[in-house]
């Protein structure tokens, strides 16, 4: 992180903090968290569908333990 972006967050942070209305307070905790889901959360309709899929497949039992997966990946990388 810059400089110029702790001085900026440094800032937000003491905004928040002296903002006494609580209706304030609720409408700033929404717009972070609806950044923070539209952030973590953006996919292409490719990668959704691909998801999808991967869904279908564990609810048929098509899909491999975490520990199945680890030990092929770990073979893998041993080639």
């Amino acid at each position: 992180m810059t400089p110029t972006e702790t001085k900026y967050k440094s800032r937000l942070i003491a905004r928040i903090n002296s903002i006494k209305d609580k209706h304030v307070l609720d409408e700033v905790n929404r717009l972070l968290e609806v950044a923070i889901e539209e952030t973590a959360f953006r996919v292409t309709p490719e990668q959704r569908q691909e998801v999808e899929e991967a869904r279908s497949q564990l609810a048929k039992g098509e899909g491999i333990s975490s520990d199945e997966a680890d030990g092929e990946i770990e073979k893998w990388l041993l080639k």
